[in-house]
């Protein structure tokens, strides 16, 4: 923990993830990561209205979705501990992640945490990367949120 004086930063990661997958289990439990850093962006589409001389005369938004890389060391108290949290959960799978600094984004309360009801999805792009020359291990994986898709149960 640091001590601020002056102006306040955002200091620090600390957040606790649990993937659930489609069909309901669970990789790995809970899992804390050692988060080295993340990307957060707020993004949409955006579709112009035009009048009859082309003009943009109007604005629609749609789709709107938070996108996240989580850039982090895989750690555990034994290296095949740490080796099991380097592993990928199955696309659509669900993360609820909690213990990270509240912000608002667009119409999230809270951008970063996630709980069960509206979860971050992971869609692909889950990345592990190694080196021989005595340095962790690092991963990251990438997220997204949708206001409207409020479970990863598969449907049948």
């Amino acid at each position: 923990m640091s001590t601020q004086i002056g102006r306040g930063h955002i200091v620090g990661l600390a957040g606790t993830f649990t993937f659930t997958s489609p069909d309901g289990g669970t990789l790995n439990g809970t899992v804390s990561y050692d988060e080295k850093s993340l990307r957060l962006a707020h993004n949409g589409t955006i579709t112009n209205i035009k009048n009859k001389a082309g003009e943009t005369v109007g604005l629609v938004a749609t789709d709107e979705m938070l996108e996240c890389t989580f850039n982090f060391i895989p750690y555990g108290t034994s290296v095949a501990a740490a080796t099991d949290n380097s592993d990928c959960p199955d696309l659509l799978s669900g993360c609820v992640i909690t213990g990270m600094p509240v912000i608002v984004m667009g119409s999230f309360t809270d951008a970063l945490n996630a709980t069960s009801g509206n979860p971050w999805i992971y869609e692909g792009g889950w990345e592990v990367n190694g080196t021989g020359d005595g340095e962790p291990w690092s991963a990251s994986a990438s997220m997204k949120r949708y206001p409207g898709i409020t479970s990863v149960t598969a449907i049948t």
